[in-house]
């Protein structure tokens, strides 16, 4: 597919596509299918497609690293924007946006040795700062999915309380190749989390006066 010329949208996808030797070749060798959905995200012309390419986009980073949970969150996110159901004023694209913070900043790190130079103070290797850098850019809008909290959206929050339930592991594991013995052994496993913390943490009316009581249920969480 041709991408059009003299855009950042032909500097970035030129850069994934086939630069050598950095962040970008590294991204582009360990995710399947990573060029093909960002043709797509570049090629898009109305915001519709272009949220709905850019979710794609996101989603192999994701689950490259193992993030299928915030992947949740963010889909969610996606689709309040597509609803317009998120009334933020200053910023609409939050999909779109956040992805093209991401694909800057590893644009950024293979092409600006100063930028490079001062991760690289911080962090052991690429691997690092690509885990670290979707924290601050793929994922610094799903709070995005809390802002409205009309009835509207309960459904949404609902399917966030849901995440690691057993039902939710099992949807994910349903694309995977587990073995029923090891889905047992795991089903154990999440048993005995549900029973000692999961049940106890749980907060259903997402109250604007909950905080006080979120942050005490958390405090006693022992990976906190």
């Amino acid at each position: 597919m041709k991408i059009l010329a003299n855009g950042i949208n032909d500097i970035l996808f030129h850069h994934f596509a086939i630069s050598e030797g950095g962040a970008a070749e590294q991204l582009r060798n360990s995710t399947k299918g990573l060029i093909e959905r960002l043709s797509m995200f570049f090629l898009a012309r109305t915001d519709s497609k272009r949220l709905l390419a850019a979710e794609a986009v996101a989603e192999v980073i994701l689950k490259r690293n193992d993030l299928e949970d915030l992947l949740e969150i963010r889909r969610i996110v996606a689709k309040q924007e597509l609803k317009h159901r998120i009334n933020y004023i200053n910023q609409q694209d939050h999909t779109a946006h956040s992805l093209y913070v991401y694909l800057l900043g590893i644009w950024f790190y293979d092409n600006i040795p100063t930028v490079k130079s001062s991760i690289k103070n911080k962090m052991q290797n690429i691997e690092s700062f690509l885990l670290q850098w979707i924290y601050a850019s793929l994922l610094h809008d799903i709070g995005y999915a809390f802002y409205n909290l009309k009835e509207e959206t309960q459904e949404d929050r609902d399917s966030i309380d849901e995440i690691f339930s057993w039902i939710w592991i099992e949807k994910q594991k349903a694309s995977t190749e587990a073995s029923n013995n090891n889905l047992d052994v795991l089903k154990k496993i999440h048993a005995e989390w549900e029973s000692q913390y999961a049940q106890g943490l749980k907060i259903h009316n997402h109250s604007p006066f909950d905080e006080i009581e979120i942050l005490n249920k958390l405090s006693v969480v022992p990976w906190l």
